[in-house]
């Protein structure tokens, strides 16, 4: 018997040796070259709209509008709901809605509500109270003040 180490087959050879490199195919394809470019046009013209309205934009004031809608009755008075509507660019907060009824012997109830929020070119909906019927008499709705945001 001999002490020597055993040589393999000349395949065992070939298993321990280093693998052949490939060349990778370093071509971008052309839907990845589409679809980079389709992204980098949508995130340019989300920034130009974004500078447009933050530097060219209108900056008139609001312009609230006040329109009476559906009166209905309840247990302790009446409900008139409203809409109030900002015609301006420029948002406004706190928007104070004033109702004024003025009933058929001359009395005149007021009712006023707070919006928190009116954002330009929007409308936001609410309701005035009043312990008189409005149908009765003159009811007459205004934006008496805002705050600017």
């Amino acid at each position: 018997m001999s002490l020597e180490p055993r040589r393999g087959a000349a395949g065992d050879s070939a298993r321990f040796a280093a693998p052949e490199k490939e060349t990778p195919n370093r071509a971008t394809p052309r839907l990845e070259w589409i679809v980079g470019g389709l992204g980098t046009l949508l995130v340019g013209s989300a920034i130009a709209v974004l500078l447009y309205h933050a530097l060219v934009r209108d900056r008139s004031p609001p312009d609230i509008r006040v329109t009476a809608g559906q009166v209905l009755d309840l247990q302790g008075g009446y409900l008139v709901r409203f809409r109030a509507s900002n015609e301006g660019n420029s948002a406004a907060a706190q928007v104070t809605i004033e109702g004024e009824l003025a009933g058929p012997d001359g009395a005149i109830e007021v009712s006023d509500v707070v919006l928190d929020y009116l954002p330009p070119r929007s409308d936001r909906q609410g309701g005035l109270l009043f312990s008189e019927n409005p149908r009765n008499g003159e009811l007459r709705l205004r934006a008496t003040g805002y705050a600017k945001p």
